[in-house]
């Protein structure tokens, strides 16, 4: 997690904060943490057990803050008499909850705007944030295959990491105007040339979601249960990381 607050102790948390607000109402709280730090800005804050913190919520994030927003802490709660992890068990919340709201996003996906690959009927959907020119990426075209074999289906969605304009932009929609897409994107991830056409595309609109879903490297693959995997994984590796024995029976995790 990065660090963007001043790591404090939480006794001096403790010892060194003041007034506080009404538990109903953070609003001036937001306002003066985020003019010091604007990520901050639309935060979710909350009461903890704590009389004297509470809780500051920004993406899969957590911090602590006292109540006159002087101070912040990025650590974990801990609650002596029971040493349950306070802080662990809001981020498990946090993760649930967030994986609720893209597994959504998923199942609102249609195979129309996607290069698809696979059974239909599959044990696990895997929707790939993919770029042309990433070698993880042609690594994982490679072993496509094997994972559509085990019941895997594999949902591409374009995202030419070089941006709007760019060969490898231009690549994407190249392969998206290919009589066969699949073909045509498994020749341009080899770096074999194909016909640079273009056509009406989704590349704008996938670039989007990718930054709407906070996408900053290629492959990052969602199951569609939600669950985020970023990164490249052998295909055995993967088969056993989401549940599923290769060449076996077995459900996504």
């Amino acid at each position: 997690m990065l660090r963007i607050f001043p790591v404090l102790s939480l006794m001096g948390c403790l010892l060194m904060s003041g007034q506080s607000l009404a538990a109903d109402d953070y609003s001036s709280l937001r306002k003066k943490l985020a003019s010091q730090f604007p990520a901050l800005a639309k935060a979710t804050i909350k009461p903890t057990p704590s009389p004297w913190l509470v809780q500051v919520e920004f993406g899969s994030d957590i911090a602590y803050a006292t109540k006159d927003g002087k101070f912040l802490l990025l650590g974990e709660l801990i609650n002596v008499e029971s040493r349950a992890n306070l802080t662990k068990l809001e981020q498990e919340r946090l993760q649930s909850s967030e994986n609720k709201q893209i597994a959504a996003i998923m199942a609102g996906l249609k195979d129309d705007t996607m290069i698809v690959m696979g059974p239909r009927q599959a044990k696990v959907t895997m929707t790939v944030f993919t770029d042309v020119d990433c070698t993880y990426c042609a690594r994982f075209h490679l072993d496509v295959p094997e994972l559509n074999r085990n019941g895997v289906r594999v949902r591409y969605l374009l995202y030419p990491r070089a941006g709007v304009g760019s060969d490898s932009y231009r690549k994407a929609v190249a392969a998206w105007c290919a009589p066969d897409r699949v073909k045509a994107i498994g020749m341009a991830k080899a770096g074999q040339p194909i016909d640079m056409k273009t056509c009406a595309n989704p590349v704008d609109d996938h670039m989007r979601l990718a930054e709407q879903l906070g996408v900053s490297g290629t492959p990052t693959i969602f199951l569609d249960n939600g669950r985020r995997i970023g990164g490249y994984l052998p295909a055995r590796q993967m088969l056993v990381y989401i549940g599923i024995a290769p060449g076996g029976r077995g459900a996504g995790r």
